[in-house]
């Protein structure tokens, strides 16, 4: 049977038309595919400090949009976490996607899959967390090596017997109400040992376990330059000097903030069987303290501040980051990406691990809420510094301390070497990249 031309034309045009619906159908052509999630499969290790539950917080409802990624979580003890997960990633049986601490990043950003600029503009960071998360994850002002989970901060711990005792209605807000209050709430015997505590404060990390993060902190308030611009030298040896002695003067017998000595044990045991009325800690303390003494009957209030109008805080949080040597990168920063910047997810996250937000969007959700409403205000104005290597900063910043309060070296002496040492590690880390 002979078709005419126009019989042919018609039949082609129907031929189009049926093979583009199928096409369309099949999801193949592309911007037109249905909104459905894509179709992604793939397999992730992961790990973390977390336990299951909080993690699976994040895993089960990412797992709700990609049915065909298989997550496996392995808590990580904390005390042996970064030794273990460098050990691991050097021998090739690292995780794909793991939790980092934001102080650790700079140390170990050659061992993370960062995203350039163009997977992930800068700016985004900014769009979505407070400003301190760019200053961590995004330290060499390029790539982004991680996304934050959460954003915890430091705060002012009191006992409030001690307080109602000592008829103090409200805790103090800045340093210079603090210091008022502390003869109110020290307790010396006869021989001018100290008996109860104002405050635990002063100490090396031998009895302040946030020793040097207090340090830092007391710098920054003060407008202390940390590290120089090309993140080669440590500033703080001369500038931080005020700094140090005001925080050492809190376990000096002959200061009148006494109130504090290395000997006074542990802060956190002080604080929890009731022998000190005040200690700085993060947030998520306050389950350890429950945890240790379910009667004490405690507060948290915001850090203590020298400048009530311009507040400075101090950051500790952790966030996700995808090895570089990870079989799937792609798929890692999917996971990491979907988690942390999903308010739905990432709050049922919070909601189990019992932390406070890092996105903006929850930050704005939670800064009036009567009790805690502070601790998401105080991420908006949280500062950190670079630090080569955290952990080995704050072995020096605690040796500095005790210098100081031993008397084996002046204050001058004992900051100058600090500085000279977190210098050398600076260059030893970051000379080869310049």
């Amino acid at each position: 049977m002979a078709f005419t031309k126009a019989q042919i034309i018609i039949i082609g045009i129907g031929l189009v038309l049926f093979l583009f619906i199928v096409l369309l159908f099949m999801g193949i052509i592309p911007g037109l595919r249905s909104a459905e999630t894509p179709d992604i499969s793939g397999n992730l290790t992961m790990w973390g400090n977390d336990a299951p539950a909080a993690a699976e917080a994040l895993i089960g409802q990412y797992n709700a949009l990609h049915p065909g990624v298989v997550i496996t979580y392995a808590q990580i003890n904390e005390a042996s976490y970064e030794n273990d997960l460098v050990d691991a990633l050097a021998a090739g049986k690292g995780p794909d996607v793991f939790m980092i601490k934001n102080t650790w990043v700079p140390k170990q950003s050659q061992k993370l899959a960062g995203l350039a600029p163009e997977q992930f503009p800068l700016s985004n960071l900014d769009s979505y967390f407070p400003k301190v998360v760019a200053s961590d994850v995004a330290f060499n002002g390029s790539s982004t090596f991680a996304l934050p989970l959460y954003l915890d901060t430091l705060v002012l711990y009191y006992d409030k017997d001690l307080f109602d005792n000592a008829g103090l209605a409200h805790p103090p807000a800045t340093w210079a109400e603090l210091e008022a209050i502390i003869p109110r709430l020290r307790q010396l015997d006869a021989t001018q040992k100290i008996v109860r505590a104002a405050i635990a404060l002063g100490g090396s990390g031998k009895s302040v376990g946030r020793a040097a993060d207090i340090v830092s902190l007391l710098m920054l308030q003060n407008g202390v330059e940390m590290v120089s611009d090309d993140r080669l030298d440590a500033k703080f040896g001369y500038e931080g000097e005020d700094s140090l002695a005001y925080y050492t003067n809190f376990a000096n017998p002959g200061s009148p903030l006494y109130t504090w000595n290395d000997n006074s044990g542990s802060d956190f045991d002080a604080f929890a069987a009731g022998n000190v009325a005040m200690m700085i800690g993060y947030s998520a303390d306050a389950a350890r303290i429950k945890e240790k003494n379910p009667f004490l009957r405690f507060g948290m209030s915001p850090m203590l501040q020298s400048d009530l109008d311009a507040p400075v805080n101090y950051p500790n949080y952790h966030a996700l980051t995808a090895a570089a040597t990870g079989q799937n990168v792609g798929l890692a920063w999917d996971f990491i990406g979907t988690v942390t910047l999903n308010e739905d997810i990432i709050t049922a996250y919070l909601e189990t691990s019992g932390q406070t937000p890092a996105l903006r969007t929850l930050i704005a959700q939670e800064a009036d809420a009567p009790e805690t409403g502070f601790l998401a205000r105080q991420a908006l104005t949280a500062q950190s510094w670079l630090q080569p290597d955290a952990p080995a900063v704050e072995v020096i910043f605690s040796k500095m301390i005790s210098s100081v309060l031993t008397g084996q070296l002046a204050r001058d002496k004992a900051i100058k070497t600090a500085e000279e040492d977190v210098t050398s590690l600076l260059r030893k880390r970051f000379k080869s990249e310049l």
